[in-house]
């Protein structure tokens, strides 16, 4: 037993609040998504936001558009391949 350590192993998990869920490290799954008609919305209010992925990243918008807004510059970076 760790009491530092929680584990939730379900196959549906619904977090629900006015102002969604603050975590203070890291967080690890498979899929995150907003309910019907609501906004993802991934945000760090102090520092950056990283994601990484060993294979690949997908960004889809299936009915609508996709925008990067920026204070300052926008890089775009291909370590082996084109941009």
């Amino acid at each position: 037993r760790n009491e530092r350590h929680v584990m939730y192993s379900v196959h549906y998990f619904v977090i629900s609040g006015p102002n969604g869920a603050h975590f203070g490290g890291s967080v690890e799954t498979e899929s995150l998504r907003a309910p019907p008609k609501k906004d993802l919305r991934l945000a760090s209010l102090t520092r950056s936001l990283h994601m990484d992925a060993p294979d690949g990243m997908s960004f889809k918008s299936a009915a609508g558009r996709v925008s990067i807004t920026s204070l300052k510059d926008v890089t775009i970076k291909s370590m082996n391949g084109k941009v």
